[in-house]
């Protein structure tokens, strides 16, 4: 290979460079208003973890394969059966308290909205 060319597959050794000191270089040279960001002389053990943190990002996006875990093969239920029971048939009375409450008050507002505005009851 003469003259320096890159060509095909080449070790970090071949190159020169490895991955850490090509991310370092490519964060350094990121254009900052009329400057780069090596012009403001951060300390060399940030730039060092910003770059580490970009390849572990990289790395995650690029090859991390997320798989779901299984769905357990018995739930297991409640201790006390008579529990689930009574959280079945009271769920439905306290959402009709709550829909019962926002009416009331709703219609408490209507009402001190209208005698505000000098309107009699109709």
């Amino acid at each position: 290979m003469g003259g320096g060319a890159v060509t095909g597959y080449q070790s970090a050794d071949e190159v020169g460079q490895s991955v850490e000191d090509e991310v370092r270089d490519n964060i350094l040279n990121q254009s900052v208003g009329p400057g780069t960001l090596a012009d403001y002389h951060l300390p060399d053990e940030f730039v060092r973890r910003v770059a580490d943190r970009i390849i572990i990002s990289s790395y995650q996006e690029r090859y991390r394969m997320v798989v779901r875990d299984p769905p357990p093969a018995v739930a297991a239920g409640p201790e006390n059966p008579s529990d689930r029971s009574r959280a079945r048939t009271t769920a439905p009375y306290w959402a009709a308290g709550v829909v019962l409450l926002v009416a009331v008050v709703a219609v408490a507002r209507m009402a001190r909205r209208s005698r505000a505005d000098g309107e009699g009851p109709r």
